[in-house]
């Protein structure tokens, strides 16, 4: 071979060959080296500190599978974006790397022992007995997907940071008369008298006229705007009623059971006791005292020792130290004295649970429906194939939906909100969001790509008809306008009572005598403070929120109105302090305790804060903007 390729070296077409071959073993190496070169850019320089692209994108990475966790996996990327995730991601890089060299020109140093006794004293990693627990701090720092030197990095970052923030602004405190004021204005109770002018009470005496609905219709056109509503064909395609329609054969049933056997068998089980000594020598004895017949917990009070219950555990559920030789012991037997790092301790076996192993009659239902659902799940990606090949080769939805069996529903209408003319849902409630964003990109007589949901349920929308959004003329809505010109009536009169009521109303007992006098109810609110406003359900159902901020402004004797919020019913409420009532701090005492100490964090805080943003205008600061779009797009 090698020779006949030499032999034919000398035509054109092989040194042609040769050529490309050369040009695309440069063009390789060249695109190479470029990608290096960009992955090697910085997101950031601080001062000539880079930001690189795997820091930024592992802390982005972290924030976005927390951001999805939280929001059940409905956050897109250009949410993401608008929450300023990204953005934030990289402000605390940026203001990470100020403070990192901002330590290093102050020399503020974290010794191996400080940090190794942070740690050992973290809550999370101590065990019943307060000490370190190795095992916990493995175990939280891999569910949370940290390396142990990143750990130990961060708490050496915290640590100096503390030192540094520690002295810089130590003993930086708000003036305890202005905490005392605070105080009093969170937690001081008034007695609030409330009127409430309800609409329905308001007697509209004139009948509109025609012509007067007309005007009213011409200004108030957008009370009148009909949404515009899409007529859409919905084609469900429901994972169960393939299940349903799967059959489990005996010898199928076998084979499953057989391959998964040791996911049915529960371990043994052993109840034990144990009893912690500090000496070696005090545990051999109570050794022999439990050998001789001792009830365990009387031996632990004989020698002074630590008794404790372990209830029935697996083996797994042990220290490695001990399990085997635990699971070895017989029934009543006497295991120890052990060493440990907490000292020498001693076990009895006191219960002891065999292990046993469901048998195939016993899980078949379980093990019937895992197997339906795994078919299902398996044929329903063919059938979805199949029916996007069938629309896309001009099947109808009502027919796809006859071969397959699937639901078709057909929706005369429904708004950019899933509701019909009635303010009614007609969409199904799972996958309803997915749903309405294609119903409504969609040109008329157009079909979806195929929906899929997080509940295994999926759609093919088409939109059948669009109806634009308009103003319907007048005389086909004369009633609604007649409707909606008495509610305005009806408002208008509650706002001339309740401005009435505000303006001559000198005291409660006035309040309550106009109010009578219009047969209008008055009634004392429990005291309240601004606390319990925050807190009070009942109180953010009766009043909007500008309303209650307006009620802890007002002097006694002084009274204001707003209305009513939507779900409450149509009012107007008229609110006038009666009284404040005497403050009496003494029984508040950790209350106050609580607040000083918070609002001192706040303090800390907010210097800490502007100490940052001033060391970012005297920094050099370059962002490379492409290389920062690119890793958010690509995130």
């Amino acid at each position: 071979m090698l020779q006949k390729l030499r032999d034919q070296s000398s035509r054109w077409y092989v040194k042609a060959l040769f050529v490309l071959l050369v040009i695309s073993f440069s063009m390789w190496g060249v695109a190479d080296i470029a990608l290096n070169y960009v992955n090697m850019r910085p997101v950031a320089t601080v001062d000539g500190l880079n930001i690189t692209q795997e820091e930024f994108n592992a802390r982005f990475q972290s924030m976005l599978a927390k951001a999805q966790e939280l929001s059940k996996g409905q956050l897109t990327s250009e949410q993401v974006k608008e929450m300023g995730i990204p953005q934030r991601i990289l402000d605390s890089l940026i203001d990470h790397s100020l403070i990192v060299e901002d330590l290093k020109k102050r020399h503020l140093v974290v010794t191996d022992a400080v940090v190794r006794r942070r740690v050992q004293t973290i809550p999370s990693f101590l065990n019943e007995q307060g000490t370190f627990d190795k095992r916990a701090f493995d175990y939280l720092l891999h569910t949370n997907h940290i390396t142990e030197s990143q750990f130990v990095a961060d708490v050496r970052h915290d640590l100096q940071q503390q030192q540094l923030f520690g002295a810089l602004f130590a003993g930086m405190r708000l003036p305890k008369t202005y905490v005392d004021l605070l105080f009093r204005g969170f937690f001081e109770q008034r007695v609030f008298a409330i009127v409430t002018v309800p609409f329905s009470k308001m007697v509209v005496k004139d009948s509109p006229k025609e012509s007067d609905l007309e005007k009213f219709y011409q200004e108030n056109q957008a009370q009148f705007t009909l949404p515009e509503m899409r007529k859409i064909t919905l084609l469900e395609i429901d994972p169960k009623l393939l299940k349903d329609r799967v059959t489990i054969t005996q010898d199928k049933l076998q084979e499953e059971y057989e391959r998964r056997k040791a996911e049915f068998e529960t371990a043994e089980k052993r109840e034990i006791k144990q009893v912690n000594f500090k000496e070696e020598e005090t545990a051999k004895k109570a050794v022999e005292s439990m050998k001789k017949g001792r009830p365990v917990p009387a031996v632990a009070r004989d020698f002074g020792a630590e008794f404790k219950d372990l209830g029935l555990v697996t083996k797994q559920q042990l220290p490695d130290l001990v399990a085997d030789r635990l699971f070895e012991a017989e029934l009543g037997q006497v295991t120890g004295p052990v060493s440990t790092p907490f000292g020498w301790q001693v076990y009895v076996i006191s219960k002891i649970e065999p292990s046993f192993t469901k048998s195939i009659v016993e899980i078949r239902p379980q093990l019937e429906l895992e197997l339906k659902t795994q078919l299902a799940n398996d044929q329903i990606y063919e059938v979805k194939n199949k029916i996007e090949d069938a629309l896309a080769g001009g099947a109808t939805m009502a027919e796809i939906a006859k071969d397959h069996d699937f639901k078709l529903q057909a929706i005369e209408a429904s708004s950019k909100f899933g509701k019909d003319m009635n303010d009614k849902f007609v969409l199904p409630e799972v996958g309803r969001s997915e749903i309405l964003e294609q119903a409504f990109s969609l040109a008329e007589k157009l079909d979806s790509s195929m929906i899929d949901t997080k509940e295994g349920i999926s759609y093919i929308v088409h939109v059948d008809a669009i109806k634009p959004s308009h103003v319907p003329p007048f005389a086909e809505i004369k009633d609604k306008v007649s409707k909606a010109w008495m509610e305005h009536k009806r408002l208008d009169l509650s706002l001339m009572v309740a401005q009435q009521l505000v303006k001559d109303a000198r005291s409660v007992s006035d309040l309550s005598r106009m109010a009578l006098s219009r047969k209008l109810s008055i009634k004392m609110l429990d005291p309240l403070s601004r606390v319990d406003s925050e807190k009070n359900e009942k109180i953010h159902r009766q009043f909007t929120p500008q309303l209650v901020n307006e009620m802890f402004e007002l002097a006694p004797g002084k009274a204001i109105f707003g209305v009513t919020p939507e779900q409450t019913g149509g009012g107007i409420q008229v609110v006038m302090l009666q009284k404040v009532l005497p403050f009496n701090p003494k029984p508040l005492k950790d209350k106050r305790e609580q607040m000083e100490k918070k609002l001192a964090e706040l303090v800390f805080q907010d210097a800490t804060t502007l100490y940052v943003k001033s060391m970012r205008l005297k920094a050099k600061i370059s962002i490379n903007e492409a290389i920062y779009n690119s890793m958010i797009n690509r995130g």
